[in-house]
C-alpha cells in the first residue's frame, strides 16, 4: 500500500513540476510508517491526486476517489496492512476492525478489478508484467524511487500500441506522461538485461510477487481458453 501510494505521490510531483528531478528524490518503503509521517504525507498525496485529476492523467478514476476519501483516523488501517503479513492479514478481521476503510478498498479495487477484467488478454498480462518489474524493483536498495519511476517509464514506452491504448483507457494519458519520466543518464547506468531477469518468476521463490503473478497469469490463460471454447461450440451447433 505505502509503495503505491509513494509511487503515486512521484508521477504527481512529475506531472505538476515537468523539471522536477526525479533522480533527486528517494521514497522506499523501508522506513518507519508512523502517525506523524502519514499526517504530513497525505496533504501532500491528496494535491498530487487533485493535480492529475485535473489532468486527468495516468491514475485511475477509483483509486482518485478512494485516496481523496483517506483521512487521518484511516492511519490505523493502513499501518495494519503494511504491517501484516499474508498469512495473518484476513480479510474478516480486517473488515470487523476496520469497516469504513474496508468499504472503501472493495468498493476502489473491485470497480477497477472489473474494467482490468475487460482488457484483452495481452493487454492484462502487461499490465501484470508492469506491477511485477515495479514490485521487484522496489526490493532492490541500489535504485530510489525516482530510478525505478524512470525505469517504468522506458518499460512501458517498448510495450505493443494497441496493448497501451487498452491500457490507458484505465491509465490516461499514460504514454504522454512517460515520455516526460525517461531520463537518458539513468538508463545508460541500467542494466536492461535485468528487466527481463527481474520479469522471470520460473522459480517462485526469487520474490513473493513471484506466485501471484504466476496464478493471475494461470487465470488469464483459462480465461481465454473457455472463450474459445464457448465459441467453438457455438459454431457446431450452427
Amino acid at each position: 500500500m505505502k509503495s503505491l501510494l509513494s509511487f503515486i505521490l512521484l508521477f504527481g510531483f512529475a506531472a505538476a513540476r515537468p523539471t522536477f528531478d526525479l533522480s533527486k528524490v528517494n521514497y522506499k518503503s523501508d522506513g518507519e510508517f508512523t502517525r506523524e509521517w502519514f499526517e504530513e504525507f497525505l496533504p501532500e498525496l491528496k494535491e498530487s491526486v487533485r493535480k492529475f485529476d485535473r489532468l486527468d492523467a495516468v491514475i485511475p478514476k477509483e483509486l482518485r476517489e478512494f485516496i481523496l476519501s483517506l483521512t487521518v483516523s484511516d492511519f490505523e488501517g493502513l499501518k495494519y496492512i503494511r504491517e501484516s503479513t499474508s498469512s495473518k492479514l484476513t480479510e474478516s478481521k480486517f473488515q470487523e476492525q476496520y469497516p469504513s476503510l474496508y468499504t472503501r478498498i472493495h468498493d476502489a479495487f473491485s470497480n477497477l478489478s472489473a474494467r482490468f477484467d475487460a482488457l484483452s488478454k495481452d493487454a492484462k498480462k502487461e499490465v501484470l508484467k508492469a506491477f511485477l518489474l515495479f514490485v521487484r524493483l522496489d526490493a532492490l536498495p541500489k535504485y530510489t524511487y525516482g530510478q525505478i519511476v524512470q525505469i517504468m517509464a522506458f518499460y512501458y514506452l517498448k510495450i505493443d500500441t494497441d496493448a497501451r491504448i487498452e491500457i490507458e483507457t484505465i491509465f490516461p494519458r499514460l504514454t504522454e506522461i512517460s515520455i516526460n519520466f525517461v531520463n537518458v543518464e539513468t538508463l545508460y547506468n541500467f542494466n536492461r538485461r535485468e528487466i527481463m531477469e527481474l520479469l522471470d518468476c520460473s522459480d517462485p521463490s526469487v520474490h513473493e510477487a513471484c506466485p501471484i503473478y504466476l496464478d493471475k497469469l494461470k487465470e488469464i490463460e483459462a480465461e481465454e481458453r473457455e472463450v474459445i471454447y464457448d465459441f467453438d461450440s457455438y459454431e457446431e451447433d450452427q
